[in-house]
């Protein structure tokens, strides 16, 4: 993945998703694009979210827009910036993430405990009070 913001969490400007877990710590990843509706809905509760278990939690949200016709980098670019989204952020550079974490629904978010095994999946959107009791049982269990 290539980052569009949060270099430094994800490992690089360029990163493999796996370095994120080397930070010890459980992982929300997101998939999103940037001209899609149901995605631009739910960015600012995950927003929100990752604001209050900052430092716990990683955030990492990942632009697959080109791979399913729902934007490109610029959309993405603009969406990031106007829900002040502030999480990292990257875009994928090829689609084997679409496949490897069978990605069928925009978005589609994937919850890893801090071992990096995939706790729970979620296709489409994820509200506030449900991302937060996911994220709760995360912090807890880990």
């Amino acid at each position: 993945m290539v980052a569009y913001q949060g270099a430094d969490v994800l490992g690089g400007r360029e990163a493999r998703f796996s370095e994120v877990f080397q930070q010890g710590k459980p992982v929300v990843l997101n998939f999103w694009a940037g001209n899609c509706p149901p995605c631009r809905f739910e960015m600012p509760s995950f927003q929100k979210v990752a604001d209050k278990y900052d430092g716990e939690v990683v955030f990492v949200g990942v632009d697959v827009g080109l791979f399913t016709g729902l934007g490109d980098h610029e959309s993405a670019r603009q969406l990031l910036e106007e829900l002040d989204i502030r999480y990292p952020s990257a875009y994928a550079a090829d689609a084997s993430a679409l496949q490897q974490y069978k990605v069928v629904n925009m978005p589609t978010t994937i919850f890893f405990d801090s071992q990096g095994s995939v706790v729970a999946r979620r296709a489409g959107i994820v509200l506030e009070d449900e991302l937060g009791e996911i994220v709760d049982q995360l912090v807890s269990g880990s």
